[in-house]
């Protein structure tokens, strides 16, 4: 591993798991850069809405992010317009993720490593896993479940 790549230990996730501080830190294999960030199973993307606070969804691969790291954790920032992956403020069960401005509402994730190029993506506040299911286009924050293989993502460089 290499002496840069900028790593904690977290607990709440099965035992410890290795937490990326993103794919923004100047190690391998995500140095900065524009990605999507694709569904474990291809052909569908994380996206952000056009509009502000408007759900996040998961579709046809759209939208670029990038990374910026911050000192507990990562933003997640859609490249345009320059906004943040958030959560939603509508109170629904389960929570949905929303485009939401950086400076007023910023929201902090964790990208842990979960091997073969996949990673789970959690809220740093809580814990609670970005999912997705194949018959929903809405990207959703739910509690880590071990029947659930719809949690598991991979960053692509958007230039690929």
């Amino acid at each position: 591993m290499p002496a840069a790549l900028s790593a904690a230990l977290s607990v709440g996730l099965g035992g410890a798991a290795l937490v990326l501080t993103g794919p923004a830190a100047s190690a391998e294999p995500y140095p900065p850069g524009d990605y999507r960030i694709r569904t474990d199973h291809g052909g569908r993307c994380l996206n952000g809405p056009a509009a502000a606070d408007a759900r996040g969804t998961v579709g046809p691969c759209g939208t670029v992010w990038r990374f910026r790291l911050m000192s507990d954790g990562i933003q997640i920032i859609r490249a345009a317009p320059d906004d943040c992956l958030g959560v939603s403020p509508r109170k629904v069960w389960p929570r949905n993720v929303a485009v939401r401005s950086c400076e007023k509402e910023p929201t902090l994730w964790y990208a842990t490593h979960a091997g073969g190029g996949r990673y789970l993506i959690s809220l740093a506040s809580d814990g609670q896993l970005l999912t997705w299911h194949e018959s929903e286009q809405h990207a959703q924050l739910v509690p880590e479940r071990p029947d659930h293989d719809h949690q598991l993502w991979t960053f692509e460089p958007a230039g690929s």
